[in-house]
């Protein structure tokens, strides 16, 4: 039987409960920055960021460990959700779980957050890498930290997403599943899970069911106000609904999608790039999709080039040149090398065996 759930938020209410009741605007403060800085993590990430730098800074001046803590825990959040800065975003997560070890945050009830922080920084940097580390760390979450159902709700998503990526699409389905039905009530959960189920049902040929779990994204999204959610769907629903030959529609919904990812103020890493190629691709626009994968990789930065998201690119333009009869073996070589410089290669180099299949299609990704 899993232990009753804890309450990791009523801390932080009942400190700025303290903090107004009191009028001790440094604290009351405190609470603002955390406030702005999380509505501003989509739209302003690079503000957000700072905003919470300067909230730790202040914590620490009053002797405020958990509330620097908390910032900390954002900070991480800032870096790799929203920034693309996922090298540093592992390092400093890495520090947090051996700093939360630590006798002053013993007590501290939102410890499990850096755990859980530690497991997306791996999932952004190197998933397939870093999946013996993930699951240890979804399996500490489980049984050694206490954890509220909102962490219990991610450790299900994550988990699917690691079935997705080591190609066990049973056990992901299974586990998107379960998390749907625990975060039916959390908007802003329920929109992850929705997005992930379209994706799973897209890779299944499942297109009917995929366009119903897209509409649903679109739904929780705008309730929830997830702005990346939001675009990731007017693109899923664009392109099943180019699959059913309604070109206008899905035109009017590829503008949408393309809007709203450019409202969205993202890293050039982070500009959801793979829906909009899928569009591209389903058209038969491979020019397009390879224009898109081709700014990408211009845009690299060499210093940061040991990420699995590098490596999809190089794979993914592979296959559209493929489709246009210019795949070289450079092209190939190209992959590869990107493949090598992640931490374990021997994960990866099965996806570039796929070039050689005989196929012309572009496999769904």
């Amino acid at each position: 039987m899993k232990r009753p759930y804890i309450d990791m938020w009523s801390w932080l209410n009942e400190f700025a409960q303290r903090a107004y009741a009191m009028n001790d605007q440094p604290r009351i403060r405190l609470m603002t920055i955390h406030e702005i800085a999380f509505n501003q993590r989509e739209t302003n990430p690079q503000q957000a960021l700072g905003l919470c730098l300067e909230g730790l800074t202040q914590a620490e001046h009053l002797n405020e460990l958990w509330l620097a803590m908390t910032f900390e825990c954002r900070v991480v959040e800032m870096m790799m959700l929203s920034l693309a800065r996922n090298e540093e975003a592992v390092d400093l997560a890495t520090k947090l779980v051996t700093k939360v070890s630590q006798q002053a945050y013993i007590n501290f009830p939102m410890r499990a957050w850096a755990f859980i922080n530690l497991i997306i920084a791996y999932f952004e940097l190197d998933a397939l890498s870093y999946s013996d580390e993930i699951q240890a760390m979804i399996e500490t979450l489980e049984t050694r930290i206490p954890i509220d159902l909102d962490i219990h709700q991610r450790l299900y998503y994550f988990r699917a997403r690691l079935w997705l990526g080591l190609r066990e699409d049973g056990k992901a389905m299974t586990d998107a599943l379960i998390h749907m039905d625990m975060s039916i009530q959390n908007d802003f959960r329920a929109s992850y899970g929705y997005e992930l189920l379209t994706h799973l049902n897209y890779l299944r040929h499942d297109d009917r069911n995929a366009l119903d779990y897209a509409h649903l994204t679109e739904d929780k999204s705008l309730v929830s106000d997830h702005k990346v959610a939001l675009t990731n769907s007017y693109y899923w629903q664009a392109l099943f609904l180019a699959l059913q030959g309604q070109t206008e529609a899905a035109h009017r919904l590829f503008v949408l999608g393309v809007a709203a990812a450019q409202s969205l103020n993202l890293p050039h890493d982070l500009s959801l790039l793979h829906g909009k190629c899928r569009y591209y691709e389903v058209k038969g626009d491979y020019e397009a999709s390879l224009a898109v994968w081709d700014d990408q990789i211009r845009s690299m930065d060499q210093n940061t080039s040991k990420r699995q998201s590098y490596f999809y690119v190089f794979l993914h333009r592979c296959f559209v040149l493929r489709q246009l009869g210019r795949l070289t073996e450079a092209d190939i070589v190209q992959t590869r090398q990107a493949a090598l410089r992640l931490r374990k290669p021997d994960k990866y180099l099965p996806y570039i065996d796929t070039l050689h299949d005989g196929k012309l299609e572009i496999p769904r990704y």
